[in-house]
């Protein structure tokens, strides 16, 4: 069979090389000759059914076939080419037709406008409206007996004129003359507006439809009767909308929708600001329900799993977004309603849950929204009258729900994907109501716990980074604000400042444990950084040193509330260091600095307050012997972990106190003091001598 097609599809090229031989040769100007035939193609070895008969050229007499585009023969003459069109034909045309059209249908408009407010003095106010309305009529007949002769752009033009004259008519008919009550004039401005998008629908002609629809939504403000809700009035305006949603469907006709959800919502928000707002229930629910009806055709599309382009959605999303914020802020402001976050946030995650089964793709934006609205809501609660503001109750209810809502919002990630924003808000939500409450009493100390649960649940469960290193970074300024607003150690709250530093190192331990786990380097540099900030805080403010009489006189030193913060700040610093990986070198470093600096400080503070009743000179001497210790307990430290870095902190330190003691020292100590630290220094220092020369130094 595939031998045969190829038979058949050689002769056919023979056939056509004969016929351009032809017709070059007519061409060319040669009388009957005849291009002779091309031998035939060479035969395959493998065997062929026999051919069918030859076809017998064409008479001299039949018409010849129309040439094919290939360039002519080089002797042939060129045909005449044909007249181009002025350049100026479109721009005639466009004047022509367009501009004439659409001015003429302006003055027919302006006529009927001026002849219904003078009119002919024999008429009255009945006859003008029905001259005008048959004007209008009469332009829509000669546009459709017009329309097979003329352009389908000059029959617009005639019956968009029409149209807009019949409107003219029922807005005179109520307006100027009050022929006719408002609802009936109502639905005379509707039904000159259906008409046009009945012929709109005819011609196929979109701007005629927007136009007319423009019409439509504006009948309402023209003849609408006052009303002290605006229900009826919602319900023309939605009425409408749908209407254009179902041509945007049908016919296509975005054009058309798009004016809808303008008009509808500036209309809506138009009536609020010229009538104001009845009450908090029928302005949320008036609301809401335009909003949900605005947003009903996307809305729909996606639960049901069809495709929605993702510029509409997200404009149908922002919009719902919005909308609930203003309902939020306004049941905030007038304390009614109070559950309406809680109540909306949990509706549009069951929106947002059908939504990642059906359409995945777009049910992320939905749950973000109820995320928000949930945790914006548990801080609502507190308005209810049962718990007044500025009490104890309120903000143990606020710091309950926020506390239930943060880690919800994370259990639910298993079927909306997102969780993390809610989380994030209810946290920031709690650490405000710790931060700003009032002066810190035992009471909100304990607040400070609850506050921690979303944040820690946040750094322990929060799939992105950015999560987690945030919630930790609010965690810690929760803990270290909220314990103490003040710090100093000295005062009634000098305890609290090392309860503050303290519990907040181990908050940011807490995150470095987690990021070893997680292997998660930006958590893990937050919480190096936050731990090495408060050594450096600590440092400081024990090189600022005590005030006199302060709060911490009469504790015993080494044995108080201070320096067991400065052994778990310490024991914090520690563990980080072991947590991190032998890959993070710089980090390690920084911490253990850190720790060591936190460690010297701490004691020695400690030391100073031992001996301030000392006589003079010794705290000279103590401070000295106390670095010479600390040195000789790194350089010893040095050795046993072979740890060069140890081993230079430790000589670091000797050359520390032999500089303090040659430059300060000796010049202020008298003689016994001198020959005590001189005779402690050389015997620490032959000491480490000792261990140089017994040891082999190795070590990273």
């Amino acid at each position: 069979m595939l031998d045969h097609v190829l038979l058949r599809l050689r002769h056919l090229e023979e056939r056509v090389t004969e016929l351009e031989s032809r017709l070059d040769v007519r061409v060319a100007g040669g009388a009957g000759a005849v291009a002779p035939t091309p031998p035939p193609l060479p035969q395959d070895d493998a065997p062929e059914p026999e051919p069918e008969p030859q076809p017998q050229p064409a008479d001299a007499g039949s018409p010849a076939p129309r040439a094919p585009a290939w360039p002519a023969p080089a002797d042939a003459e060129p045909e005449p080419a044909a007249p181009r069109r002025a350049q100026h034909t479109d721009l005639e045309r466009f004047v022509g037709l367009t501009i004439l059209g659409r001015v003429g249908a302006a003055a027919l408009l302006l006529a009927a406008a001026y002849f219904g407010q003078l009119g002919w003095e024999r008429l009255g106010p009945v006859g003008r409206v029905a001259l005008v309305y048959g004007a209008g009529l009469a332009l829509v007949g000669a546009g459709h007996l017009l329309r097979a002769r003329v352009s389908p752009y000059y029959t617009a033009v005639l019956w968009g004129a029409g149209t807009a004259m019949t409107y003219v008519a029922g807005a005179l008919a109520s307006l100027r003359y009050g022929l006719v009550p408002d609802p009936v004039a109502m639905l005379l401005l509707f039904a000159s507006a259906a008409l046009g998008q009945l012929l709109a629908r005819v011609l196929r002609f979109e701007a005629f439809a927007t136009v007319a629809l423009a019409g439509a939504y504006a009948a309402p403000v023209l003849v609408g009767s006052p009303s002290p809700t605006p229900t009826a009035f919602f319900v023309v305006l939605l009425t409408l909308h749908a209407w254009a949603a179902w041509t945007e469907r049908a016919w296509s006709w975005r054009a058309a929708r798009g004016l809808a959800v303008v008009a509808t919502v500036a209309l809506a928000t138009g009536w609020y600001v010229w009538n104001g707002r009845v009450s908090t229930g029928s302005f949320v629910s008036h609301v809401e329900a335009v909003t949900l009806l605005l947003a009903a055709p996307e809305l729909a599309a996606a639960l049901l799993g069809g495709a929605v382009p993702r510029a509409r959605w997200s404009s149908a999303v922002i919009g719902i977004a919005c909308t609930q914020a203003v309902l939020l802020f306004d049941t905030w402001m007038h304390f009614e309603w109070t559950g309406f976050g809680l109540v909306a946030g949990a509706a549009w995650l069951a929106v947002a849950a059908v939504l990642v089964r059906r359409n995945e793709a777009r049910g992320p934006g939905v749950a973000r929204l109820g995320g928000l609205l949930v945790a914006f809501g548990a801080l609502q609660v507190w308005q209810a009258s049962s718990w007044p503001a500025g009490t104890a109750a309120q903000v143990w209810v606020q710091l309950a729900t926020l506390s239930a809502v943060g880690p919800a919002l994370l259990v639910q990630r298993r079927w909306l994907r997102v969780g993390e924003l809610g989380a994030c808000v209810a946290a920031i939500l709690a650490a405000n109501v710790v931060l700003t409450h009032c002066a810190p009493s035992t009471e909100s100390r304990l607040q400070v716990v609850a506050a921690l649960l979303v944040p820690a649940a946040l750094v322990r469960t929060a799939r992105p980074s950015a999560a987690a290193v945030f919630a930790l970074l609010l965690g810690c300024v929760t803990t270290l604000f909220g314990l103490c607003p003040r710090f100093e150690f000295a005062g009634p709250l000098a305890h609290w400042v090392a309860i503050a530093v303290a519990a907040t190192g181990g908050v940011a331990t807490l995150g470095a444990v987690q990021a070893g786990l997680r292997r998660d380097r930006n958590l893990l540099v937050a919480a190096v950084g936050v731990l090495v900030a408060l050594a450096l805080g600590w440092a400081l403010m024990v090189l600022e040193g005590p005030l006199p009489g302060g709060g911490d006189a009469g504790l015993v030193p080494f044995w108080n509330v201070r320096f067991g913060c400065l052994l778990a700040l310490f024991a914090c610093l520690f563990a980080a260091t072991r947590v991190l990986r032998s890959a993070e070198p710089v980090a390690r470093r920084v911490l253990a600095v850190a720790m060591f600096a936190v460690g010297y400080l701490g004691g020695l503070m400690e030391l100073l307050e031992l001996i301030r009743d000392w006589p003079g000179g010794w705290s000279d001497v103590a401070t000295s012997l106390y670095t010479l210790a600390f040195a000789g307990g790194l350089l010893l430290a040095g050795f046993l972990k072979q740890r060069s870095d140890l081993r230079w902190a430790g000589l670091i330190g000797f050359g520390i106190v032999v500089v303090k003691l040659g430059l300060h020292d000796l010049r202020m100590l008298e003689t016994p003091l001198r020959v005590l630290a001189t005779g402690v220094l050389g015997l620490a220092m032959l000491l480490g001598a000792f261990a140089y020369g017994r040891r082999r130094v190795g070590g990273d």
